[in-house]
């Protein structure tokens, strides 16, 4: 069955067979959430490489609704590997303030859990980080906007948890790389650039401009019909 999803998601050319296929998988994915432990990858696993194969594909695909589904998956594995890390929360990043108190009862994981070195390791094998990646810079806005806010919160968690690791070790951390490379990626300009208005373009004087050589082109040609000449005020 496994085999068939994936060759209706690689090769079927009706997008919303396409998404049905990712909408399986999220919907198996939550259904077995509070069983799923976010390893690497195991011959033993008989679901999971397939959701890393969805995962490939879906980010790829050219209808923009199965991309955007294919972030809900992966949002569905980084829940499950920071669930309970301080500073990450469900949703919209932009709801919690940076330095807002976050009570202790929140985070039910000890300090024995995984650093968050392994957990980046295990999501980057799952082929997690390279779906938020191609997703910020994707050309469709839906899509880029939710890979944005996946990134932010996975960000707020790697520097919070990155922070705990270098107070219990006198300042040393190696998760600082990982922090800086998050930096990096300037998500505050990101942001800033996918919720700008088409207007600053649009309504700009060079596009007036550009208008007026047009219609100029236009009336010049004595065979251009009366609809298709910009009306330039």
């Amino acid at each position: 069955m496994d085999s068939t999803l994936l060759e209706v998601l690689s090769w079927d050319t009706e997008g919303f067979a396409r998404r049905a296929v990712v909408r399986y998988f999220i919907a198996w994915l939550s259904s077995m959430s509070s069983h799923l432990s976010v390893q690497p990858p195991t011959s033993s696993s008989l679901l999971m490489p397939s959701v890393r194969s969805v995962l490939s594909r879906g980010s790829v695909d050219l209808d923009w609704e199965v991309k955007v589904h294919t972030l809900e998956l992966a949002e569905l594995l980084l829940d499950e590997a920071f669930s309970g890390q301080r500073g990450y929360t469900k949703g919209n990043p932009t709801q919690t303030h940076p330095y807002a108190v976050i009570p202790n009862t929140l985070h039910t994981r000890t300090h024995n859990e995984e650093d968050v070195v392994g957990v980046l390791n295990s999501l980057v094998q799952w082929g997690v980080i390279s779906v938020l990646l191609s997703g910020l810079v994707d050309c469709d806005r839906p899509v880029a906007l939710r890979a944005w806010a996946l990134d932010a919160t996975a960000a707020m968690a790697t520097v919070a948890r990155a922070g705990q690791e270098a107070a219990s070790v006198g300042g040393q951390t190696p998760c600082v790389s990982v922090c800086e490379v998050l930096r990096s990626l300037d998500l505050d300009e990101r942001l800033d650039v996918l919720t700008r208005s088409s207007d600053h373009v649009h309504n700009s004087p060079l596009s007036l401009l550009q208008d007026i050589l047009t219609a100029s082109s236009a009336r010049s040609e004595p065979d251009t019909q009366q609809e298709v000449i910009v009306d330039c005020y």
